[in-house]
């Protein structure tokens, strides 16, 4: 049996063809497909970003960036809902709100040491 090189993450497999759609500059599909996966797994974070990043290149900027908050509030941790709401912020021009997010999981995923 032929060895795969590397374990796939469910979640990357399902983000996958929102991160397409997006790249393709099909925004529209990409939110919808990001509905879908919603539905499903309403505690995934990227693909609310995902989506905030699909409705902001359509032109809903207030919806998408208050979807945006609505994740930055949970603090996420993970690598890709980080990069998701670092990319919507820079489209946004609201660069001063990347650097408290990574400040904030920096500090969530260092374990803490006690003596």
């Amino acid at each position: 049996m032929a060895a795969r090189g590397h374990v796939q993450d469910p979640n990357d497999r399902r983000l996958r063809p929102i991160y397409d759609y997006l790249d393709n500059g099909n925004n529209k599909m990409a939110i919808q497909q990001a509905d879908k996966l919603l539905k499903k797994h309403k505690d995934l974070h990227c693909a609310k970003v995902l989506k905030a990043i699909g409705l902001q290149r359509t032109g809903k900027q207030d919806e998408a960036f208050s979807l945006a908050q609505e994740v930055a509030t949970l603090e996420p941790t993970d690598d890709n809902s980080l990069q998701a709401l670092t990319i919507l912020y820079r489209e946004m021009h609201r660069r001063d709100s990347v650097h408290p997010l990574r400040a904030s999981s920096q500090i969530r995923k260092t374990p803490h040491k006690t003596v």
